[in-house]
């Protein structure tokens, strides 16, 4: 699999598969995690340093994790101890671990900035609930955990990455409530929840700020940290075309340029994914003309906005009343190829903003018959979270090629009752060619 982030050119495949343990790292091949050790089951901290794996203190037995480690190798996790967990600190050298609160409390160290002099995120156990805190340095030590303003009672969270005066991570769903993935920044009255649609964040970038989750599917958040300024696009929107994304959890991001996935599949195989070169190349829009509303009203956007999966989209309004052919979102795209393509694929990604049933099509435009062909599948069934549609050119390429441009046709309609006037939100509308 390859995947691009937006850039052209590049894309993403597996580089390997093991059964291991979660590993937890960044763009400095700094990782920890944890391992069996001491001839027993107890798994006990690890890190990793110029590739090499060791427990942290070989002759201290207690079960734990690491769960982070900056770019100076600070490492931050917590073992477990008289049926508590104990946050901690560990500093290259360090003949012992540094705890963040006394032992009669239970605490984990989640997260770490990208150096020793920063934050450091997790959760504290807190009038019967887990809750989210962070610690701020003082000197060589760290103070008091600090906790979330305005935080709601009885609700349970963690904090997922840190970076710089900002805390990422993720409310635990509750009986009938959704768990939602927060953002907040120190000194601010409130903590900023994003849309509870997606689920909760696994691991954040400290250096691009944006994250990878799951929930109801893989995704990778980009764009500012609102509600309405960003986006959680689904993995598959940055992969080469015909990737099977169905069975893939993602767990992790690295702080590369450019960057690496990681995660499992189904068969509970580890899976790392690279970006790199593919043999594939994206066709954008070029100029104003090459996206075009048929049926429907732009309410904002543009063709610059469709190009690539990087949380800045095009919102259709649906036509109402008589439309004149067709469905009431109708949407053309336009593309220079050079050549005689060998494949040819037509991809968008798209969401709508209201609850219901709702189809999207797509269709490449045949010059030789003058026919639109459908190259989705019949029920191809979009939803209120973005996801990926595409669809590959049958038989000879040249019908689908005139004048050095291939055309395309986006549709959206709905399949049952809609309780509100809705739109679609035009991620990326593109084509694929080697």
């Amino acid at each position: 699999m390859r995947s691009d982030l937006g850039t052209p050119g590049e894309m993403a495949t597996p580089i390997g598969a093991d059964r291991g343990v979660s590993k937890h790292g960044n763009a400095f091949g700094r990782i920890v995690g944890s391992a069996n050790g001491g001839g027993s089951t107890t798994t006990r901290p690890l890190r990793w340093i110029n590739g090499v794996p060791a427990h942290l203190f070989p002759s201290d037995l207690r079960q734990g994790t690491g769960t982070q480690v900056s770019e100076d190798n600070r490492v931050v996790g917590f073992i477990r101890e008289n049926n508590l967990d104990r946050a901690y600190w560990v500093d290259p050298g360090s003949q012992t671990y540094d705890f963040l609160l006394p032992d009669d409390t239970s605490t984990r160290a989640t997260a770490i900035g990208r150096t020793q002099s920063s934050l450091i995120g997790g959760s504290v156990l807190s009038g019967g609930s887990i809750v989210p805190a962070y610690w701020v340095p003082s000197g060589s030590v760290y103070g008091t955990a600090q906790f979330l303003p305005g935080w709601a009672v009885g609700r349970q969270g963690t904090v997922i990455g840190v970076s710089g005066n900002r805390v990422v991570g993720a409310m635990e769903p509750s009986g009938s409530l959704l768990g939602q993935t927060f953002v907040y920044t120190l000194g601010d009255a409130s903590v900023t929840f994003l849309d509870s649609r997606y689920g909760r964040p696994a691991q954040f970038d400290r250096v691009g700020e944006t994250f990878v989750g799951n929930g109801p599917v893989p995704y990778l958040w980009l764009g500012a940290f609102q509600p309405n300024g960003g986006a959680a696009i689904d993995l598959r929107a940055f992969c080469e075309p015909a990737t099977d994304t169905s069975n893939l959890a993602v767990s992790g991001i690295s702080e590369a340029t450019p960057p690496r996935f990681g995660g499992s599949s189904s068969d509970q195989l580890e899976v790392f994914f690279a970006t790199g070169s593919s043999a594939f190349t994206r066709r954008v829009p070029s100029v104003a003309g090459d996206f075009s509303v048929v049926n429907g009203t732009l309410q904002f956007g543009n063709f610059t906005d469709v190009r690539f999966p990087d949380a800045a989209w095009a919102n259709v309004r649906r036509a109402t009343g008589l439309v004149p052919a067709g469905p009431p979102v109708l949407v053309e795209v336009e593309a220079l190829v050079s050549g005689s393509p060998q494949e040819l694929w037509f991809r968008s990604t798209v969401r709508v903003d209201a609850s219901g049933l709702f189809d999207v099509g797509l269709e490449l435009w045949d010059f030789q018959a003058l026919a639109w062909v459908v190259v989705t599948p019949a029920e191809s069934r979009v939803a209120r979270h973005y996801l990926t549609f595409e669809g590959a050119a049958p038989g000879e390429l040249a019908r689908f090629v005139s004048g050095g441009k291939v055309r395309g046709r986006l549709s959206a309609k709905s399949t049952g009752p809609v309780s509100s006037t809705w739109s679609i939100d035009v991620e990326q509308a593109n084509f694929y060619t080697r």
